[in-house]
């Protein structure tokens, strides 16, 4: 009988196998190669997410801003610096026979919104059904805000490229303005006017 208490009390010692640390080992290493992907994916929304919401500030800004100075104003997207300003219609025209348009400060905004055109390249910039990036030359486009707080129609498409890279996803999604509320909504794949 006293080997067997001696025998049962060596089985009773406490700590882990090798075998038992080895295997939570392994599943830990597994739910992090889950895991960490996600939290990865749910960053990028979220820059996605930032980003929407400083633009629908600064058109916010923008729609103020034509509301109380009762001039059109223009939301100029600057594709080569990666930045939006704001412009109010001036008096008279310009030398080229268009009518003049001036720098604004967009109210409890900086005068500047940039995005990170790395991460962010646009692939149409749709106003009123036209692509503004067919075929043009210049560097800008733009759409306008007329005095009643009413903007023009418009959908940006673009590639998020973090997203493609990372995750070989197509990354495209859409803005798409209500001209009312003047407020981008973000869509997961490519829109167009109808």
């Amino acid at each position: 009988m006293n080997g067997i208490t001696q025998t049962l009390k060596l089985n009773n010692r406490s700590g882990f196998s090798l075998i038992e640390l080895i295997i939570v080992m392994a599943l830990i290493g597994v739910m992090a190669v889950v895991v960490i992907p996600m939290l990865r994916q749910e960053d990028l929304a979220q820059e996605r997410a930032d980003f929407v919401t400083q633009l629908n500030s600064f058109v916010s800004g923008a729609q103020y801003n034509a509301l109380v100075g009762g001039k059109i104003n223009r939301v100029v997207f600057d594709l080569k610096k990666s930045q939006v300003y704001l412009q109010a219609k001036g008096e008279g025209q310009g030398t080229d026979g268009q009518d003049k348009y001036e720098l604004v400060q967009v109210p409890y905004n900086e005068d500047v919104f940039s995005w990170d055109g790395e991460h962010f390249k646009l692939q149409a910039f749709l106003v009123n059904n036209k692509n503004e990036l067919a075929g043009q030359d210049s560097d800008k486009v733009w759409f306008y805000i007329v005095p009643d707080g009413i903007a023009q129609s418009v959908i940006i498409n673009f590639y998020d490229l973090a997203s493609s890279e990372k995750y070989n996803e197509t990354g495209a999604y859409s803005l798409v303005l209500n001209p009312f509320a003047v407020q981008f909504k973000l869509y997961e794949s490519f829109k167009q006017l109808v």
